[in-house]
Parts: C-alpha cells; sequence; structure tokens
C-alpha cells in the first residue's frame, strides 16, 4: 500500500494490491483511491473518498484431490475477474475520535446470482457495508491506544462485528488483538450453524522499521475461536505499509 497527500493538503491518493493464496484459492485486489478533506470546525473534519480497481478469484480445481476418483467437479476451475468500485464517508473529531459509513464491491454483477453461490466468495459477488466508529488516545510515556468497532453487512449474505485494539509504544512497536463473530449464527436455525459460528481472533504486531515513520512491517495470526472442527484452521498475514517520505498520510 502506498499513499500521500496532493500539495493542497486537502486531497489525498492511495494505491493498493493484495495478493493471497490459501490452498487451490486465489484472489488479487488492485485499487486506486481518492479521498477529500473538509474543515467543518475548528474541531470537526469531514472526509469523502471514492475507488476504482479490479478483482480476481480461482480456484484451482484441476489439482484438487477429489474423494471420488474421476469427479467431474475437478475437470474445471473456477475464475472470476472484474471492476471493482467503492466509496464512503467519515466524521473526524479534534482528530481523535471518528466514525464512517463506506460501501465495497458497488460495481459486482453477481449481487443478484447464485450461479457461484458454493464458489466465489461474498466478497466478490455481494455489494458490502462498512459501518465504523474508533479513537485514538495518547497516554504518557508515548503510549498510543488505536481501537475500533465495525460492522459489515454483506447484502444478501452475512453480517458481522468486530472489534479491535492495538498499542503503540514509542512510535516503533505496536501490539493488538481483533475478534470477529459472525451475527448471523446466532439468527439461525438451519443445519449449516457450525460453518456459520465464526468466531475469528488475529492477534497482531507492527514494527516501525524506517526513523522517519513512513515504513512498517506487520504479521497477523487468523483462527476460529469458536469451534474445534475444521473450520478452526489458521492463516498468516504479512504486510508492509509505506508513506511517501515528506507527505503525512491522512489515516
Amino acid at each position: 500500500m502506498i499513499d500521500g497527500l496532493f500539495p493542497n493538503n486537502k486531497s489525498a491518493y492511495g494505491f493498493n494490491f493484495v495478493r493471497n493464496r490459501f490452498g487451490n484459492d486465489a484472489y488479487t485486489v488492485a485499487n486506486a483511491n481518492y479521498a477529500y478533506h473538509l474543515d467543518l470546525s475548528q474541531d470537526l473534519t469531514l472526509s469523502s473518498g471514492v475507488g476504482l480497481g479490479f478483482q480476481q478469484f480461482n480456484i484451482d480445481l484441476l489439482n484438487l484431490q477429489t474423494v471420488t476418483p474421476n469427479d467431474p467437479v475437478s475437470s474445471n476451475n473456477v475464475y472470476s475477474s472484474k471492476a471493482d468500485a467503492h466509496a464512503g464517508l467519515r466524521m473526524l473529531y479534534k482528530s481523535k475520535y471518528y466514525a464512517g459509513l463506506s460501501f465495497d464491491n458497488l460495481l459486482s454483477v453477481y449481487t443478484t446470482r447464485n450461479d457461484y453461490e458454493n464458489n466465489v466468495p461474498q466478497m466478490f459477488r455481494k455489494i458490502i457495508m462498512y459501518a465504523i466508529a474508533g479513537a485514538n488516545v495518547d497516554f504518557p510515556s508515548n503510549v498510543n491506544l488505536k481501537s475500533s468497532l465495525l460492522l459489515m453487512k454483506s447484502f444478501g449474505g452475512l453480517t458481522a462485528i468486530e472489534f479491535s485494539a492495538m498499542f503503540e509504544m514509542m512510535h516503533s512497536l505496536s501490539l493488538g488483538a481483533s475478534f470477529r463473530q459472525n451475527i448471523s449464527y446466532f439468527t439461525s436455525n438451519t443445519a449449516s450453524r457450525d460453518y456459520l459460528y465464526q468466531s475469528i481472533l488475529r492477534p497482531m504486531v507492527q514494527y516501525n522499521i524506517s526513523k522517519k515513520n513512513n515504513l512498517r512491517l506487520g504479521y497477523c495470526y487468523s483462527f476460529n475461536a469458536g469451534t474445534t472442527n475444521n473450520l478452526n484452521r489458521g492463516s498468516n498475514d504479512f504486510s508492509i505499509l509505506y508513506n511517501i517520505p515528506g507527505k503525512s498520510s491522512i489515516q
């Protein structure tokens, strides 16, 4: 991810690229983003943002080990490639407290289709709404707490809520965790409740390796803490965050 400010210090740009592979599943996401900040008062700022990009998802079924020999499902691959757009608003109060609303996957062509119901993930075939509120609080001894509460609503799909908190010490090392609960589990009486029971816990760590505070390395381990079946398998995520030198990025 790369971001920075335009010379007017009111608008910002950003580019992000994600490539992820888990078993036979793989996806790629790339976006170009633009944001504009409007000062409503000395303490209150309104920010708006839009983004346009590309999504690609595929499942390699040709190399999948099937239970039944020569299973017809293994003779084809699942592949989805399309444009993507997102937009959102955020209110910032006293540079500490914020709330926002955004929508992702606005150009999805699968929103009202069930062709890929059991194959293409919801992040590629459903419009998703995010509502968030949080705060950044400074403590003595150069300790900062960043916390947030996030509601994710997939139209025609699952709904989840997530809480996260991260402590940053001496502007160098950050330690934290997040917890996501799929609340669709509590409103479902179907036989698929084991699938819906997702209580995802993610311990996280970030380290600033630059004296200018513009380059960070991150690691996160995600696992399902709510079940003991096959859904509790974990995943490892590595990240690199870079801010262009001389430009203060908009958080």
